[in-house]
């Protein structure tokens, strides 16, 4: 899945702001019954199948937000813990994943799986304003400007999905249609920073998604929890 590098910040783990030069990339999906293929003009990149967000996307997992306030690093893996005062003691579900050296705690936006992996994939981030439920309401935001774009236009958000890490980079996209005809639906795909998905997640109520690749590589599992 093709990623505006450009829209992210080079640092390891960590997802950042755009600046305001950067734009978001569209693609359209051509309308078709059940499954639906993007012009690509002769770009190979964009010739790929859009698919839906349905439960049987084969590509794709369920995931929920689990509220966190902090992550720890501990050796072979990470410590969360979580808004009611659990704590979780995490490895890495890929022991061989290079990761890099970083500061701790650290304030992440952390997704489980909702599948039998039960598998948790923390996003770390920097800035406070971007936790769900958290930004600023006086404060115009990627996530509004989106909710009343799609308002106006009679688009309807169908989900968001984490897609890929492209070296430290995570990278994300929300998945957009519209109703066409009784047998046709137009869809539209942007690509978007992770912690704007989560925010459009929430402010939308619409699911999120994880690649399973994803999830398998970068995902830790759960050892043991307790509550203080």
């Amino acid at each position: 899945m093709h990623c505006l590098r450009g829209g992210f910040l080079d640092s390891p783990w960590i997802c950042s702001k755009q600046t305001p030069q950067q734009q978001l990339h569209l693609r359209k999906f051509k309308p078709i019954v059940c499954s639906f293929t993007s012009f690509s003009n002769g770009n190979d990149k964009l010739n790929k199948r859009a698919g839906s967000c349905s439960r049987d996307d084969d590509d794709y997992v369920r995931s929920t937000l689990l509220e966190t306030v902090e992550v720890n690093s501990v050796p072979g893996g990470l410590l969360i813990e979580t808004r009611d005062g659990t704590h979780l003691k995490c490895v890495r579900n890929n022991p061989l994943l290079d990761e890099p050296v970083h500061p701790s705690p650290r304030r992440a936006i952390v997704l489980k799986m909702e599948d039998h992996t039960k598998l948790l994939l923390p996003l770390f981030f920097r800035d406070k304003e971007i936790i769900p439920g958290t930004v600023r309401t006086d404060k115009l935001t990627m996530h509004h400007v989106m909710k009343h774009m799609l308002q106006n236009m009679d688009y309807k958000a169908e989900c968001v999905r984490i897609t890929v890490r492209i070296d430290s980079t995570y990278c994300a996209e929300l998945l957009i249609g519209k109703k066409i005809s009784v047998h046709e639906r137009e869809r539209f795909s942007f690509d978007i920073r992770p912690f704007d998905a989560i925010n459009i997640s929430s402010t939308l109520k619409v699911p999120i998604q994880v690649n399973k690749y994803l999830a398998f590589c970068d995902g830790v599992r759960v050892l043991n929890q307790m509550s203080l």
